[in-house]
């Protein structure tokens, strides 16, 4: 997630999600499929504001770049209603990033 201002200062919010079995550790096992869950499945928080708010994630898509490098496309919602963020409630997101793995056993 990229840097923004809140309350007048830099926020770098980090999404943290624990317990996600991905089909695979090799990356060239995950390109084009994509895994979908229902909201309370696969969830994670993000720290704002001094609290830990509750994501809820729908949807992984694992892609290949015109870089042929690994991308991941993360669709959820934020929760910022569970804390009582500024009159914010639940919020969709799109995210997306590179992936890497430390896997470099051979099948």
């Amino acid at each position: 997630m990229e840097s923004f201002f809140y309350k007048g200062e830099i926020q770098s919010p980090i999404i943290k999600i624990d317990n996600i079995d991905i089909p695979s550790t090799k990356l060239n096992d995950l390109v084009n499929k994509s895994l979908a869950f229902n909201e309370g499945d696969l969830f994670g928080s993000i720290y704002l504001d001094n609290v830990h708010h509750p994501i809820d994630i729908l949807n992984l898509s694992f892609f290949l770049s015109r870089q042929n490098t690994l991308n991941i496309v993360t669709k959820g919602i934020y929760d910022f209603s569970y804390e009582g963020l500024d009159g914010l409630f639940k919020e969709a997101f799109v995210l997306k990033t590179l992936l890497s793995s430390c896997d470099v056993n051979p099948d």
